[in-house]
């Protein structure tokens, strides 16, 4: 009996192990499925590895569509940095359908990686923004703005020779000298997008370095920084961004173990004003990397008086958190309540954020947050180490031109 062959799912009904229609490119196996393509891999004779993203059969018959992928084409060709994927070849199926050829990484993206590991240690947190940031600005030094900076877009490499990276991908939205811009038209990821695309108003640079600065959040308050407002719903959401007297949560009220210098970097690059970010990728890099270190001692994090399931898991979450240096201790214990004590107010955003949650906790920055349902006090206490970033962000050459 003859095995049945193995055929890809969604909009191509193509063989394993044979060759793609009109190419001569093998089929292995099929990776995923984006907004304008399916992503396989492939292989050439003799052995040449990569990975194709053929354009959806619903667009390829549109020639915008065809004018927008074959832009993300070119885009990708002018780059040659090591954090950005490189495109190997171009072509047409049989029927006509564009597709490219890129480099194949041999790891996973930056959003599977935090499931697996949510409160990644500073040194890493750094050298993955260290390559997201070389990247972008070498991207930036060519006209591009990437326009979809986040978690999904960012992939960790991990060749079979060689020490781990990063890499950029997707650049399907981005936007270029040569792109026309449509005035209102809302393109990126609502939850990594900057308060000038929401209001349909042209990137820029600043509204990758914004996008990067939310993924740095999100890697190290485990959350990102709006997503109190992405609770409420996306109408919500976009009343939050515009409004620019709705500041993001303060980063250490989340990781109180980051020193203040860093927040204050941090938060600057998640301003709603564009010109009160870093100027430049590089610029930001250098600002991350620069920040003073500061000794912690052991003090009360954050105290809590709840039994309720939800505030358990957030407490265990921030423990969680306090470890994440590595020679840092952390530990949550559980004692009587204080007798006649009251909660401190906490900011603005944290009360909005709680109630999103329904009564969920917020965690750090020194606030005293109880529960009207309270019955235990819940104390975090942090034995931490300064704060530890790996290396220069001009290992890689950055900024000179040799690297672009």
């Amino acid at each position: 009996m003859l095995d049945t062959p193995e055929v890809t799912r969604g909009p191509y009904s193509f063989v394993i192990g044979e060759y793609l229609p009109g190419t001569e490119y093998v089929l292995r196996r099929q990776l995923g499925q984006g907004g304008m393509g399916v992503v396989f891999e492939v292989v050439k004779h003799p052995h040449l590895v990569g990975v194709a993203k053929i354009m959806l059969p619903q667009y390829a018959k549109i020639p915008e569509m065809v004018a927008r992928f074959h832009r993300e084409v070119s885009i990708l060709a002018k780059l040659n940095h090591p954090h950005i994927v490189r495109v190997k070849d171009c072509a047409m199926l049989a029927d006509g359908t564009p597709f490219y050829v890129m480099d194949k990484v041999e790891g996973t993206s930056l959003r599977t990686f935090l499931h697996d590991m949510p409160a990644p240690p500073p040194k890493m947190v750094y050298e993955i923004m260290r390559g997201l940031l070389e990247g972008l600005y070498c991207i930036h030094q060519k006209g591009i703005v990437h326009r979809d900076i986040k978690p999904e877009n960012i992939v960790l490499d991990a060749p079979e020779y060689g020490g781990p990276g990063v890499k950029l991908i997707d650049f399907g939205i981005a936007d270029d000298a040569t792109s026309e811009h449509v005035p209102g038209a809302v393109i990126g990821t609502l939850s990594y997008s900057a308060r000038e695309q929401l209001l349909g108003e042209r990137a820029t640079i600043q509204t990758d370095i914004f996008a990067a600065a939310v993924v740095l959040y999100e890697m190290v308050a485990q959350r990102r920084p709006f997503d109190y407002a992405r609770a409420r719903g996306e109408n919500a959401f976009r009343e939050e961004m515009t409004d620019v007297t709705k500041l993001a949560p303060p980063l250490r009220f989340y990781a109180p173990w980051i020193p203040e210098d860093a927040e204050k970097v941090i938060m600057a690059a998640l301003s709603k004003d564009p010109s009160e970010r870093p100027e430049s990728a590089y610029k930001f890099l250098t600002d991350i990397y620069n920040v003073k270190t500061a000794e912690f001692t052991p003090r009360i994090i954050t105290e809590m008086n709840t039994t309720e399931p939800e505030f358990t898991t957030a407490i265990e979450s921030a423990a969680r958190a306090m470890n994440v240096q590595g020679e840092s201790t952390a530990r949550y214990e559980l004692a009587p309540p204080v007798e006649g004590s009251a909660p401190e107010v906490a900011p603005e955003n944290v009360l909005r954020e709680l109630e999103a949650q329904e009564g969920a906790a917020a965690l750090g920055g020194g606030h005293r947050l109880l529960s009207a349902r309270a019955r235990t006090e819940v104390r975090i206490v942090s034995h931490g180490a300064p704060l530890e970033w790996a290396s220069h962000p001009k290992s890689m050459g950055v900024p000179t031109p040799l690297t672009h």
